[in-house]
């Protein structure tokens, strides 16, 4: 299983979608939309920077 699953999983448990649209006041269906979306591209932007020379946490 890959982190993209792992996260996506969790992310969009009936609880967690609860929850974050309780916190919110987004409809469920609008806050795992947005968890659908939004991870893939969290992932794909943390990927690009711990992979840059210029990462801050690979020089130490």
């Amino acid at each position: 299983m890959n982190l993209l699953n792992l996260l996506m999983g969790s992310m969009t448990s009936q609880d967690s979608v609860q929850s974050l649209a309780g916190k919110t006041g987004l409809s469920q269906k609008d806050v795992s939309a947005l968890i659908q979306l939004a991870l893939p591209l969290l992932l794909k932007s943390m990927q690009g920077n711990a992979s840059s020379p210029q990462c801050g946490i690979c020089q130490a």
